[in-house]
Parts: structure tokens; sequence; C-alpha cells
């Protein structure tokens, strides 16, 4: 296995809500069905500042640095276990431009910042219109950030003729 391209997560917070699962039912597809855990599935707003993004053999200086964000909920399908993306919105339009071509990630542009103090990190972002489309207003956060890493094997996403990959 080779890596198609190169990042660094920073910055990053994990925040979880709970909920019934048939909550989820109708905005997953049909092979899909949301984990859970002690009877409730999980939704998860993932935002985090990326860094280094670039191809393989490209130096780290000349990679992007964007801030990111992601909604997504944790699924089981036929293939075993994945995460279901609703939305990721990101402030770089290059990326969210290639994500979306090459990989058919929903991507979204958006309107974000990371401000990293020394006692504390804030993470501001005005919402994308995927999702003032789906809330009816802006949404707007700013909270305290948390750092560590994390490994994500892999995610569900939809292709263009509409299967689940």
């Amino acid at each position: 296995m080779f890596a198609v391209m190169l990042q660094r997560w920073h910055e990053i917070a994990f925040l979880h809500w709970s909920c019934d699962p048939a909550l989820l039912r109708s905005r997953l597809p049909r092979q899909l069905q949301a984990d859970t855990f002690e009877g409730k599935a999980w939704v998860s707003l993932t935002p985090f500042l990326l860094t280094g993004l670039r191809p393989p053999l490209f130096p780290h200086r000349l990679g992007f640095a964007f801030p990111e964000m992601n909604l997504r909920t944790y699924v089981s399908g036929p293939d075993g276990p994945g995460i279901w993306f609703f939305s990721l919105d990101a402030a770089q339009l290059l990326a969210v431009v290639g994500a979306r071509a090459v990989f058919g990630l929903p991507y979204f542009r958006a309107e974000m910042s990371v401000d990293i103090g020394t006692r504390r990190g804030n993470y501001m972002r005005r919402a994308s219109s995927n999702l003032k489309k789906m809330s009816g207003a802006p949404w707007e956060w700013n909270f305290r950030v948390m750092t560590f890493s994390s490994i994500i094997p892999w995610g569900w996403i939809r292709e263009s003729d509409g299967r689940t990959a």
C-alpha cells in the first residue's frame, strides 16, 4: 500500500452527541446502519488544523495548511465498521475541489480560522452553504480545543453512481 496524500492533524477535538439510531436511519444509505454503543448512535463534530497536505515526495513546507471540520457518524456495513461523513468542511478551496473531484468526498468550502494561544486554542467557523441548508441558519462555534492524535482507518463515501464504498 502507498500513500496518495500526506497530512498532519493538529489542535483536534472530537465532540460527540448520542442519539436514537432511528434518527440517523433516513440519513444513511440502506446498506449501512448506525453503529451503537449501549443502544445509542453517536454523531461527532471534529474540528482540526490540517498541515502539510501534499503528495508523497513533496517537502512538508510546500504543503497546504488550513482548518477543517467534519460532521460524522459511526456505521456498520457489509464490509464491516466505518465512518459516514455527513459533511467535510475546509477553508482551502483547492483542497475542497480536489477531494470532491478525485475521491468523491462530500467536501464544502467554509470560512474558518484557528487561533492557538499559550493557554488554549480557539476554533471559529461560520457555516458552509451545505450546513446552512441543513440547519436553516448559520452555525457558529467558539470552543476550547484539546490536542491529541487519532488514526481513522477508513470512511464510507457515496460514489457518483449512487453506490456506497
